[in-house]
C-alpha cells in the first residue's frame, strides 16, 4: 500500500491530483446522524478507516445529514479502498442500533478534485464554516465533530487524551469502538469518547502551512464564504437553512421510534406479514411517509411494496 509522506508539499499532492473532497449525504437529504452519540461513533470510524487505508485527512465535518471529507489520497484504488471501508463500518453501526437495514446515505460519494493550494483552503474553510452557516452553533471552535478543534489548543477537553489502548474503560471502548476492534498502539482517545487525529494521518503542522500561521487561519474562518453571502437577504440576515430540515416530511428516526414504541418485534424478527401490517400503523400515522424509505427499513422491494400498498388501496 502506497502511504503519503507527511514532507511531500501540498502543492505537490495538487498537482498529482491527490487532493480530493469528498462528501456523504442522506437519502432524500434526511438526517443520518441523529445524537451525539452516532456523531462520536461515526467520528472514530472515519480515522480507523482512514489508517486502514493508507490516507490523510486535512478536514473533516460531521453534520445531522451528511459529512465532508478533504484528504490526501495517494492512489484511486486507496480511495475506492477508503469509501468501501467507512461506509461499510458506519453502515454496520447504523443498523445495528437502530435495527434497519439497507446502505447508510446516497448510493454513492460525491467526490471533487482540489487543483491547488486554495481550492484546498477554501474547502477546508468551508467545511468548518459550515457550522455558522447552517446554524449549528455560534463559534466553529465549539463543535467536537469538526476538525477545526484539533488544529488550536484551545479545547483542553478535547485535546486530553488521556486514554490509551491499555487504561481506556471497557465500557468507553464497548460504546465507541467497532466490535471485536482496539485503540490503535499510540492512538489516544479523550473521555468523551472522541479519538484525538492522530499525526500521521491528520498532519497539523501541513494545514496550519496552508495558511501560514494559526493567527491567519483563524482571521480566514471569520470572513464569509461566497455561498454564505449569498445567502444573505437586503436586511443582512441569513435566509439560510439552519435547522438543516428535510425535503421530506419524516425521517428514518420518527419511523423507527414509532416501531418501537408499537411492536414487540424487531425488524429483523419480523415476517413479510408482520412488516406490512408495521408499514399500514406507519402510513396511518405519517400519511406522506416516503415509500422509498419504508423500503429501505423494512428491506422490502420497491416494487412488491407499491404492489402490495396498491392491493390494499393505500397508494395508487
Amino acid at each position: 500500500m502506497t502511504n503519503i509522506n507527511p514532507n511531500t508539499p501540498i502543492s505537490d499532492a495538487c498537482h498529482s491530483r491527490k487532493c480530493q473532497h469528498l462528501y456523504l449525504r442522506g437519502n432524500f437529504q434526511q438526517d443520518m446522524f441523529y445524537d451525539t452519540f452516532d456523531k462520536t461513533n461515526i467520528w472514530n470510524r472515519l480515522w480507523l478507516s482512514a489508517r486502514a487505508t493508507g490516507i490523510q485527512i486535512l478536514s473533516v465535518i460531521i453534520l445531522n445529514n451528511h459529512l465532508h471529507i478533504n484528504g490526501i489520497f495517494p492512489t484511486e484504488a486507496q480511495r475506492t479502498n477508503f469509501k468501501h471501508h467507512f461506509r461499510l463500518s458506519i453502515t454496520q453501526y447504523h443498523n445495528r442500533r437502530y435495527q434497519v437495514h439497507g446502505t447508510l446515505g446516497t448510493r454513492t460519494f460525491k467526490h471533487g478534485i482540489l487543483k491547488d493550494i486554495d481550492d484546498v483552503k477554501d474547502c477546508i474553510c468551508y467545511h468548518i464554516r459550515n457550522i455558522l452557516h447552517h446554524g449549528i452553533s455560534q463559534n466553529y471552535l465549539d463543535y467536537p465533530f469538526s476538525s477545526a478543534r484539533f488544529v488550536f489548543d484551545l479545547a483542553t477537553d478535547i485535546q486530553k487524551g488521556i486514554y490509551t489502548r491499555h487504561n481506556i474503560p471497557a465500557s468507553l471502548a464497548r460504546a465507541y469502538l467497532p466490535i471485536r476492534e482496539q485503540l490503535p498502539e499510540g492512538w489516544k482517545m479523550n473521555p468523551q469518547g472522541l479519538i484525538i487525529p492522530p499525526p500521521e494521518i491528520f498532519p497539523r503542522n501541513i494545514v496550519e502551512a496552508l495558511f501560514i500561521c494559526r493567527n491567519k487561519y483563524l482571521e480566514t474562518l471569520t470572513r464569509r464564504t461566497s455561498r454564505e453571502s449569498s445567502d444573505l437577504d437586503d436586511s443582512g440576515t441569513n435566509t439560510a437553512n439552519t435547522s438543516h430540515s428535510r425535503k421530506v416530511p419524516t425521517t428514518d428516526e420518527q419511523i423507527v421510534d414509532f416501531i418501537k414504541g408499537n411492536s414487540r418485534i424487531p425488524i429483523p424478527s419480523m415476517n413479510s406479514n408482520q412488516k406490512m401490517e408495521s408499514i399500514l400503523q406507519i402510513l396511518e400515522e405519517y400519511p406522506k411517509a416516503n415509500i422509498r424509505l419504508l423500503t429501505r427499513i423494512f428491506g422490502i422491494p420497491y416494487s412488491t411494496l407499491r404492489y402490495r400498498l396498491k392491493s390494499w388501496h393505500l397508494r395508487k
